[in-house]
């Protein structure tokens, strides 16, 4: 069966693109590795791009995660329109990307595709009703979240508004976060990409998670549990699902965990980081100085 959907993850500071999973060739036509080393302004529609730039910078600086966002990207048959999940991961952007069919527009947008109406189908509610924003961008002037009375066009408006739902603040240092890849497709639900603050955080370099199981590395009295969510967030198709656990470390250190976790068809994305940030870090950063 054709998959629906992929992911993608590019350089917080160049916005390269660092990776591509393989549905993207049934989503856009052409092979993700078409696109790696490439700038993602070369994938947006032209008209989107000054609002993907402003949602961007704004998700960077508010450490934003599962921002949902609607817009325009090339395929090999022109511009469609796909359903992304934005989510800052310390350096890098990770990205859920889902094709919506014309079928969709009418559940997600009204008749209209660029007008925004409350959802009203169950299933499209309930698959997105755990991200932290909703935003789809009308043209190069109007950006729209869900809830807000009016469209932005400036990016303080549009930082106000995201402003909101998080508790970080611009000034904030950048938060640890690992980002790590879980193939649900396969049994055991190996791991196949991870991100490069592993050995910090998780006490193993991304060369190492690479291809093991994810239930390895969760604590025995969490295996079940984890399981379970996993099971919901597949069937769901969810976005932006929450969930906590505790790591066990090669040396067997437990680190408690929270779980962004976002599905698509060629994997999860999990953005993962420490419950108490400043605990755990503490003792590192003192071995430095």
């Amino acid at each position: 069966m054709p998959k629906a959907s992929f992911i993608s993850i590019a350089s917080v500071d160049s916005m390269q693109m660092i990776y591509l999973s393989d549905g993207c060739k049934d989503v856009l036509g052409f092979s993700g590795q078409q696109w790696v080393g490439k700038n993602a302004e070369n994938w947006f529609h032209p008209e989107d791009r000054r609002g993907l730039y402003m949602i961007i910078k704004t998700c960077v600086e508010l450490q934003k995660i599962a921002t949902l966002v609607y817009f325009r990207v090339l395929s090999a048959k022109g511009y469609v329109l796909i359903e992304a999940s934005f989510n800052y991961c310390y350096d890098i952007i990770v990205s859920s990307n889902r094709l919506l069919r014309e079928a969709d527009y009418p559940e997600l947008f009204g008749t209209i595709p660029y007008q925004i109406v409350e959802f009203t189908t169950f299933s499209v509610k309930d698959r997105t009703c755990l991200a932290e924003d909703i935003i789809t961008i009308w043209n190069t002037q109007s950006i729209h979240v869900l809830g807000a009375p009016n469209a932005f066009s400036t990016s303080k408006e549009l930082h106000q508004a995201l402003s909101k739902t998080t508790s970080k603040t611009p000034n904030s240092p950048p938060e640890v976060r690992v980002c790590i890849i879980v193939d649900h497709n396969l049994e055991g639900y190996p791991i196949v990409f991870c991100s490069r603050l592993s050995t910090d955080m998780l006490g193993s370099s991304p060369e190492e998670l690479k291809h093991t199981s994810l239930f390895e590395h969760v604590h025995y009295e969490d295996l079940n549990e984890v399981r379970e969510e996993l099971k919901s967030v597949i069937y769901e198709e969810s976005v932006g699902n929450k969930i906590e656990f505790t790591w066990t470390t090669p040396t067997f250190q437990h680190i408690e965990l929270q779980a962004v976790i976002t599905h698509t068809d060629d994997g999860l994305i999990f953005i993962l980081r420490v419950v108490d940030q400043k605990e755990f870090f503490l003792p590192i950063c003192e071995a430095f100085q």
